[in-house]
């Protein structure tokens, strides 16, 4: 994580699992990515969120070799509890956000789009937080195509 995602890693997020039925990431409140209020800082619940939606979608362009963009176009929040301790954040849609991605590369005309909600929980199993994020996809044009004008 260090060298693709430097700001996740210290923020202190962990993947705790991703696999075809959920993705989840763990982030644990310490003082480097604590806000004035003693409670992780809204921005580090952001990247947790949004990494639990993207990972499988990320994970799935390349198990299957797409040439594929993928892109938050929007992102919301909704915050519930105060976050200290150790926070999981959980996405359980993973088979539709596939379909998503799929559905881009059947045309390379239109991006697809896709309303990740991601939710998250504290030790005790309270929902603390609730993460979505717009996600769009766009298969690329082949690399061949592209240079077949020279």
């Amino acid at each position: 994580m260090f060298r693709r995602l430097p700001l996740a890693w210290l923020a202190g997020l962990q993947l705790k699992a991703c696999n075809d039925q959920e993705c989840s990431i763990m982030i644990k409140h310490r003082w480097v990515n604590q806000n004035p209020f003693r409670s992780i800082y809204f921005a580090a619940q952001l990247m947790a969120g949004e990494m639990g939606g993207g990972l499988p979608a990320l994970l799935h362009i390349r198990s299957k070799g797409y040439n594929s963009a993928m892109l938050v176009t929007h992102i919301e929040a909704s915050f519930y509890k105060k976050a200290t301790g150790r926070i999981t954040f959980r996405f359980n849609e993973v088979a539709d956000i596939k379909a998503a991605v799929d559905e881009a590369q059947r045309s390379t005309e239109q991006p697809a789009t896709y309303l990740a909600t991601t939710h998250a929980f504290n030790e005790s199993g309270q929902k603390i937080a609730e993460v979505r994020a717009l996600w769009s996809f766009r298969a690329r044009p082949n690399a061949r195509k592209s240079q077949s004008g020279r």
